[in-house]
């Protein structure tokens, strides 16, 4: 009845009707944008998902033959698609909706399940949390285990630290499973976006990324790949937008990506990619399953742990402030710790220099952690210490 057409939809060819009409191509953006946050839950990480999907608003030219639109979304203009009822043949007059004459777009359940957690959102105040928003679980709605139950994601707060997890829906909804998944959301984050790393760059090199190899572009696609796995290491979060799914089994994760995104990264056809090239197996193994547990990858065995590293630079601190005279009475207000905690920590230090460099690369067994190392009465021997550690002999 006026005003401006919404995305997703353009005027009835005919002008004596006064309706809408789908358009074919915005109407895909406008499911996109519902479904991203019924796996999101979170504005912002819509908007960033939809700029990295190249998601983009309604391109309008104007009588005199200007364009607008065609922009990245905000949150305020999701936020506003998101709630309009007329999305789901809905018109809304005053503060009541009646049903409309133009088709919907999405289905009722994917809205109610949106407009379910937007006033979750809403009602939710800042003082409610210390730490701000929860970071955004880059696997959300792309994990599933060996049963097919999907993984969601989750976290806990500790003091001062949050604690992200992947956890079985199986075990959210209750009762005890021993083939439930629980697992630390960093390090599995890590270990996905280090095993496409290593597949893409093994693809590349061996020339079987394409079904049809092509001598002419394989040295340009090369370094394509190159470029994206650096761009993957340095930011492991970017793995997501090629990742269609992710089956955790019992010694492996099959990882599938979509062709599409691949294909545009890289800069071929995606029909031109060798099924081989999008779906494929990671090595990967737990060390508990049910509770919380470490993953362990052919990719992850490098993640380093950041409570090892943290409290190794620290325990080096406290040695040199004690050679030089200073005792831990007078490290203590300094730090905040108390003097036991210095005591037991400050024995990092005299870790054999080859422990300290396995802390240092990540690459000691994941079940040595911090807590596992100073439960242990660690000799001063060298040798010993990496014994028993499980270090092999040099």
């Amino acid at each position: 009845m006026g005003g401006l057409v919404p995305l997703g939809y353009d005027p009835h060819p005919d002008a004596e009707i006064r309706s809408l009409v789908v358009n074919p191509i915005e109407d895909e953006t406008v499911t996109a944008l519902f479904h991203l946050y019924d796996t999101f839950g979170a504005l912002g990480a819509v908007a960033r998902e939809a700029d990295r999907l190249r998601l983009r608003s309604k391109r309008r030219i104007d009588k005199a033959g200007n364009q607008t639109g065609d922009r990245r979304f905000s949150n305020g203009q999701i936020h506003h698609l998101l709630r309009n009822p007329l999305y789901i043949g809905q018109i809304r007059h005053k503060d009541q909706l009646w049903h409309g004459q133009h088709p919907p777009i999405v289905g009722h359940d994917l809205r109610t399940r949106v407009q379910v957690r937007l006033d979750a959102a809403s009602r939710r105040g800042r003082s409610q949390s210390t730490l701000g928003t929860p970071p955004t679980a880059m696997l959300a709605g792309k994990l599933r285990d060996e049963c097919g139950d999907r993984l969601t994601p989750t976290h806990r707060v500790k003091g001062s630290r949050r604690h992200r997890y992947y956890v079985s829906n199986r075990l959210i909804a209750g009762g005890v499973d021993p083939t439930g998944w629980r697992l630390p959301a960093a390090s599995l984050e890590q270990s996905i976006a280090a095993g496409l790393v290593n597949h893409l760059q093994t693809q590349a090199q061996t020339h079987a990324l394409l079904s049809e190899p092509d001598a002419s572009i394989a040295e340009a696609l090369l370094a394509r790949v190159m470029l994206l796995t650096d761009q993957l290491r340095a930011h492991p979060v970017e793995a997501a937008a090629l990742i269609t799914e992710v089956r955790l089994m019992r010694t492996s994760l099959r990882i599938t990506c979509g062709s599409d995104p691949l294909a545009d990264r890289i800069g071929v056809q995606s029909d031109n990619l060798a099924p081989a090239a999008l779906a494929f197996d990671a090595p990967f193994s737990l060390r508990r399953r049910g509770v919380e547990t470490r993953s362990v990858s052919g990719a992850l065995t490098a993640a380093r742990d950041p409570t090892l590293l943290k409290n190794l630079s620290a325990a080096h601190g406290w040695i040199r402030s004690l050679l030089v005279g200073t005792p831990i009475s007078a490290i203590n207000p300094k730090t905040g710790h108390a003097e036991s905690h210095i005591r037991t920590r400050s024995q990092l230090a005299f870790l054999s220099p080859r422990l300290q460099a396995e802390i240092l690369a990540g690459s000691l067994s994941p079940d040595l952690t911090l807590k596992r190392l100073l439960a242990r009465s660690l000799p001063l021997d060298w040798d010993e210490q990496e014994k028993l550690c499980g270090l092999p002999p040099l």
